[in-house]
C-alpha cells in the first residue's frame, strides 16, 4: 500500500511540473535531432503538457500531426510532428513505450524504425514526437501511418490518420530545354473499339523552379481537335510535383464513337495554357467491333447494301460491304475489295477499293464505293471480295444478278432501229431511211431550175478536170441532180467551190463561182439529197471579187469526167 501511495505522489509531482513548465514548452521548442536514430526531437518537458482525454475512447489519443507533404524528391528530409494524449491508464516509459511505424518496412525504408519518448508521460499528459525522415532512394508509393506501442506488448489506438506520399521520379533538368518536358508513355492500343475505355499513361518532368500545384493552376490537357475527342479535355494534377521531378498522368479516357483515326496527344498545362513539350502525336483506329466468336475464314462478309436488280446503262451505283477481319493480323494498305469470281473485274467500272482504315483483328469495317453499270444491254453478276495484293482473302460477299436495261435510242432520229429491237419510225412518200433519217426520193426540185440542160459558154481542161460554164443568170439556186456526198467545201478566190460525188452516176464534180455568202452545203462527210439547194450562181465581178478571171454571169461545173457523160442533159422526173 505503501508503494502504491508512493507511485501516486510521483505521477501528481509529475503533473504540476508540466503545469508549470506549459508556458515554457509553447514558447520554447527544442531542435529536433537528425534522423535515423528515432531517440526523440525534444528535450524533457519541453515536449510534454497537461492534456485532457475523451472517456471511453482510445488508449492512446490521437491529437495532432504536422501535414507531410504529397510528393517528395528520393533522399529529402522530411520533419515529423506527432501528438498524442495519454489515456491507458499507465504511464508511458522511455524503456517500454515508443512511437513506432505501423508498416515497419515503411518505417525501414524511410529510416526510422523507433521514435524514443522525450520523457516519461504520465497518465493524462500529452506528447509531441519530433523527428525528420530521410525519403527512400527508389520511387514509389509509400502510406506513412504511426502508433504508440508498448513494445513487445502491444500496439495502443489509435494510429496518426494514413498520409500518402510519392517518392517521385528525379528528372534530368542539366541540359537546357523546355520547361515542362516529355518523357515516357504507356500508350493506348493501336485498335480500340467504338465507345471503348482507353487507359494509358504519360509522364512529364518539371525543369521549373517552382513545384507544379493545383492551386497553381496545373493540369494535364488533351492535344487533340476537338480536345473532347477522347471525352475529356483536362485531367488534374495527381499530386504536387517538386521541381526537378517527375509526374505520371494515368488516363481513364472514352474512344469516340465513330470510326476514324483520331489524334491522342497531351501536354501540361498552367490554367489552361500549355507549357513546355507535348507527348508525341499517336493516331490510334477506332472500329467496330467483330463477331468472330463462331467459326469461320479470317475474313468475313457480315453485310452488304443490296444493290438494285434492274439499272440503266452506264448508271452510277452506290454500294457498300462490311468485312470482319477475324485472322490473326492487321489488314493494311495491301488489302482492297475488288470484284470477286463469276464476276469480272472492271466491269462494274471499279478498278479496286483500299480499304478507308487499317482494321486490326477482332474488328471489322465498312467499305463504301461508286460502281459504274456496263454499258451493254444484259444480265451481269454483282460480287465482292478482299484481295492482299493480287491473293484472295476468303470469303466474298453474296453474289447479286443485275439486269442492265436496253434504253431505245431515238434522240435525232426520224426513223430506224432503236437499238432495243423496237422501231424509231418510218418515212413515207417514197422517202427511204438513210438508218436514222428519212431522205428525199432521188429526184430535184421541180421549183429549182435543171441547170444541167442549161447551154454551155465554154469548155476547158484545168489540172485535169473538165472545166464548163454553163448560162445561168447570177443568183440562181443551184440543187443537185441526185443524191450526192460531200467531199470538200471552202472558199477559193472565185468563190465558194463544194466537191460531191454522185452517188447515183458515181461522178466526181465540182461547183464554182459560187456566192460565198451563201455557203448551204458544208459537212463533209454528209449525204445530201436530190434537189438540196446547195448555194446560188455568182460570176459577175461583184460576186467574186477578182474581174480578172471570172466576168460575166454563169454556173462553171467541173467534172472529172467529160461534163456530158456526168450530167447528160434532159428533162428529169422531178417532185
Amino acid at each position: 500500500m505503501r508503494h502504491s501511495t508512493a507511485r501516486s505522489t510521483l505521477r501528481t509531482a509529475a503533473l504540476a511540473a508540466l503545469s508549470l513548465a506549459r508556458c515554457a514548452s509553447e514558447a520554447d521548442t527544442a531542435p529536433p535531432t537528425p534522423a535515423g536514430n528515432g531517440d526523440g526531437g525534444c528535450v524533457g518537458v519541453a515536449c510534454v503538457r497537461v492534456g485532457q482525454c475523451r472517456p471511453g475512447e482510445a488508449s492512446a489519443q490521437f491529437r495532432t500531426m504536422r501535414p507531410l507533404p504529397t510528393s517528395v524528391l528520393p533522399s529529402a528530409r522530411v520533419p515529423v510532428e506527432v501528438t498524442y494524449t495519454n489515456c491507458s491508464g499507465v504511464d508511458w516509459t522511455r524503456e517500454g513505450f515508443a512511437l513506432l511505424p505501423t508498416d515497419p518496412e515503411v518505417g525501414l525504408a524511410w529510416g526510422v524504425r523507433r521514435v524514443a519518448l522525450p520523457v516519461d508521460v504520465p497518465q493524462g499528459a500529452e506528447v509531441t514526437f519530433r523527428f525528420e525522415l530521410q525519403a527512400p532512394l527508389t520511387a514509389g508509393n509509400f502510406t506513412l501511418q504511426w502508433a504508440v506501442e508498448r513494445e513487445r506488448v502491444e500496439r495502443y489506438q489509435e494510429p496518426t490518420p494514413a498520409a500518402p506520399v510519392i517518392v517521385q521520379t528525379p528528372a534530368d533538368c542539366s541540359e537546357a530545354g523546355a520547361p515542362v518536358r516529355f518523357r515516357t508513355q504507356i500508350a493506348p492500343p493501336d485498335f480500340i473499339a467504338t465507345g471503348d475505355t482507353v487507359r494509358a499513361r504519360v509522364t512529364f518532368a518539371n525543369c521549373t523552379p517552382a513545384p507544379l500545384t493545383r492551386g497553381d493552376g496545373w493540369t494535364l490537357v488533351s492535344r487533340a481537335d476537338p480536345d473532347t475527342t477522347w471525352g475529356t479535355r483536362e485531367v488534374p494534377l495527381p499530386n504536387e510535383v517538386p521541381a526537378g521531378a517527375e509526374v505520371s498522368f494515368d488516363l481513364v479516357m472514352r474512344a469516340p464513337t465513330t470510326p476514324g483515326r483520331y489524334p491522342w496527344a497531351w501536354q501540361v498545362a498552367q490554367r489552361g495554357t500549355p507549357v513546355g513539350e507535348a507527348s508525341p502525336t499517336l493516331r490510334p483506329t477506332v472500329l467496330t467491333p467483330a463477331d468472330c466468336d463462331r467459326a469461320g475464314p479470317a475474313a468475313r462478309a457480315v453485310r452488304q447494301e443490296t444493290p438494285p436488280g434492274t439499272v440503266d446503262p452506264n448508271q452510277s451505283i452506290t454500294a457498300s460491304v462490311t468485312w470482319a477481319n477475324c485472322g490473326d493480323r492487321a489488314w493494311g494498305d495491301s488489302v482492297h475489295l475488288d470484284a470477286a469470281a463469276p464476276a469480272v473485274h472492271g466491269q462494274w467500272g471499279v478498278d479496286t477499293v483500299d480499304l478507308p482504315l487499317p482494321v486490326g483483328p477482332g474488328f471489322q469495317i465498312d467499305v463504301p464505293f461508286r460502281a459504274r453499270a456496263p454499258g451493254a444491254p444484259g444480265r451481269y453478276t454483282w460480287r465482292w471480295g478482299l484481295y492482299d495484293g493480287a491473293r484472295t482473302i476468303p470469303d466474298a460477299a453474296q453474289a447479286y444478278d443485275i439486269t442492265v436495261r436496253c434504253i431505245p435510242q431515238c434522240a435525232g432520229r426520224q426513223c430506224g432501229g432503236d437499238s432495243c429491237g423496237g422501231s424509231c419510225g418510218s418515212c413515207s412518200d417514197g422517202y427511204t431511211c438513210d438508218g436514222s433519217r428519212c431522205q428525199a426520193p432521188d429526184r430535184p426540185s421541180c421549183n429549182e431550175l435543171q441547170w444541167w440542160n442549161s447551154y454551155i459558154t465554154y469548155e476547158h481542161i484545168s489540172s485535169g478536170w473538165h472545166d464548163t460554164d454553163l448560162g445561168i443568170a447570177a443568183g440562181t439556186r443551184v440543187q443537185l441532180r441526185h443524191t450526192s456526198r460531200l467531199e470538200r467545201t471552202g472558199v477559193y478566190g472565185w468563190g465558194y467551190m463544194p466537191e460531191f460525188t454522185d452517188l447515183v452516176t458515181g461522178a466526181r464534180f465540182r461547183l464554182l463561182h459560187l456566192k460565198p455568202q451563201n455557203q448551204w452545203a458544208t459537212d463533209v462527210g454528209r449525204v445530201y439529197p436530190a434537189g438540196y439547194v446547195v448555194g446560188l450562181s455568182g460570176g459577175n465581178t461583184y460576186d467574186t471579187g477578182y474581174p480578172r478571171y471570172s466576168t460575166g454571169s454563169h454556173l462553171c461545173v467541173q467534172t472529172l469526167r467529160t461534163y456530158r457523160s456526168a450530167f447528160p442533159s434532159g428533162r428529169d422526173a422531178c417532185r
